[in-house]
């Protein structure tokens, strides 16, 4: 609903990252850039299993003491989630969510 808010859809702004990410995979979505609203995925969208992550809400991400093929997020409101993806990948979900989020900055400044 917020992307067709915003005039637009989950298609078009998964688009619109990929041009400005250069990613092709596990693109992460602006969902309300005017209130700082981004999200990115797990894994694969089109898997059964993928967990969207608001990036606004992870306080600290660690690989498990287990498996360190494993994720524990931490949200800011202290729950805390077990992912099956490696650190590294959420890491990497993280900074190219935290890019998105740079790119919207820096337009929004131009345009003001």
């Amino acid at each position: 609903m917020a992307c067709l808010d915003g005039y637009s859809t989950y298609d078009g702004r998964r688009i619109a990252m990929m041009y400005k990410t250069s990613s092709r995979k596990k693109v992460p979505i602006p969902i309300n850039p005017e209130l700082h609203i981004f999200a990115f995925p797990t894994m694969s969208p089109s898997q059964f299993d993928c967990n969207w992550i608001f990036y606004n809400h992870v306080q600290a991400i660690k690989p498990t003491t287990k498996k360190l093929s494993q994720t524990i997020i931490t949200f800011k409101y202290k729950e805390q989630l077990a992912l099956k993806e490696s650190y590294y990948t959420i890491e990497k979900q993280m900074y190219r969510t935290a890019v998105c989020m740079l790119s919207f900055s820096q337009q929004n400044k131009q345009s003001s």
